[in-house]
């Protein structure tokens, strides 16, 4: 039996990271809007149906029906292709907790997905909202190839930089297509939880990623060529939003920034640190602002080609230095330990003066820091450049300029904390 009374779970501090904290409809969190698909059909002043191809399925209005107060998908062979749809919120949302109960339907070659995009609908694909910044949120994909105790959540960022932000599995000894069970997710400008059955399972870092209003989605379709349904459809019992004070955002959000920030590693040396974010270069030249491991990055050109003119090897920026001295590089690239290790590196410069090295050649998987030497510095501005030596798939995350000789940053460091002097630059 449904209902609405809001879980006030505990205050999700320290003791939320340990998993056991109640995490739907958290304190201080109030309804905003919900669907419990009572009625006998749905409500077109409040959702638009998912129409048109997609994957093996034509998507249609009519695949949608209320009945025994849930929303259904209907999944079956329609002729050559398969049917499927879903429900889009006319309404759109920024921040707050959202909330699906649902029972897939399990059947092989089936997708069910309770997700958000930028789109009202398929259909409305504005040019002018292609270059606004977005995100899709995942709260649930059910691959055709997943059993039914496990689902993919994550986010994926389509503008301005396109790239996976986070997807991980989640594995339950509960069967997802013989009952229902709740997935949701919370989202900030600043984190992204993801929740199922009322427990906290990932927090995804969203400082210094762009957002825009979102639509929730509410689908299942036919990914696959040989689908098989199982229980004539996808349930799903009702939607849910919530949305806090700024106070209670407020309270919520020192806890888990300080949890991601001690996940990133030391941020404070003894000394004088500049961190500098690579993907907010003023002039990137021919370099490319991309999603790596979750990271924003630069990345060189893909192939080599010896006519290439240098500025578009070269990219710059100019940063704040607010004390003299010496300082040391550090620069995190990314490399491989058995596929070629070395072959994508790239040049630094400090001030015109380049590091006796070259980086991405520390010959292990994935990105990891090198020490770049020293660098005299006055205060006032420092120039930067990375130089695309290799010309294939080099890449660079992060730099950092110490005044304390003896310290070597760790994980992907902080998030810069300098302001990049001609960021407005043409790029």
């Amino acid at each position: 039996m449904k209902t609405l009374s809001l879980r006030s779970g505990v205050a999700l501090g320290l003791f939320a990271w340990l998993g056991c904290a109640q995490a739907a409809a958290p304190a201080g969190f109030q309804l905003v809007w919900s669907d419990e698909f009572e009625g006998a059909a749905f409500n077109a002043q409040e959702w638009t149906p998912r129409v048109g191809k997609a994957h093996y399925s034509q998507c249609r209005a009519e695949h949608v029906s209320l009945t025994n107060g849930c929303m259904q998908v209907l999944a079956a062979r329609e002729g050559n292709h398969y049917t499927g749809g879903g429900l889009i919120t006319k309404r759109t949302f920024l921040e707050g907790y959202f909330e699906a109960r649902i029972k897939l339907d399990g059947g092989r070659g089936w997708h069910d997905a309770f997700w958000t995009t930028w789109l009202g609908s398929m259909t409305d694909r504005a040019p002018e909202l292609k270059t606004k910044p977005r995100i899709e949120i995942d709260a649930l994909e059910h691959y055709p190839t997943f059993d039914a105790h496990k689902f993919s959540y994550g986010i994926i960022e389509w503008y301005p930089v396109k790239g996976g932000l986070s997807r991980a599995t989640h594995t339950t000894p509960a069967n997802l297509d013989a009952d229902f069970h709740l997935y949701g997710f919370e989202v900030t400008s600043n984190y992204c939880n993801f929740f199922f059955d009322d427990q906290r399972i990932q927090t995804t870092d969203l400082r210094g990623v762009e957002q825009t209003d979102f639509h929730l989605w509410l689908t299942a379709i036919a990914t696959a060529s040989n689908a098989v349904p199982k229980n004539g459809g996808s349930l799903f019992d009702y939607l849910r939003c919530y949305k806090a004070d700024a106070a209670t955002y407020a309270r919520r959000q020192q806890d888990f920034i300080a949890k991601l920030d001690e996940a990133l590693g030391p941020s404070k040396s003894r000394g004088v640190d500049v961190w500098i974010e690579v993907a907010d270069f003023g002039k990137l030249g021919g370099w490319q602002v991309m999603r790596d491991q979750r990271a924003r990055v630069l990345r060189g050109h893909d192939k080599a080609d010896k006519a290439r003119p240098p500025e578009q090897l070269v990219a710059r920026t100019r940063v704040a230095v607010a004390t003299a001295g010496t300082y040391r590089l550090w620069v995190r690239g990314r490399d491989f330990a058995s596929e070629q290790p070395g072959k994508r590196n790239f040049a630094v410069a400090v001030n015109g003066q380049r590091a006796q090295k070259l980086f991405g050649t520390h010959h292990q998987d994935g990105f990891a820091w090198q020490d770049g030497g020293t660098f005299t510095l006055p205060a006032g501005e420092a120039a930067l450049e990375l130089v695309d030596t290799s010309q294939y798939y080099a890449r660079c995350h992060k730099l950092l300029l110490t005044t304390d000789l003896d310290f070597r940053p760790e994980k992907t460091g902080p998030h810069g904390n300098v302001k990049h002097l001609d960021a407005t630059a043409a790029k």
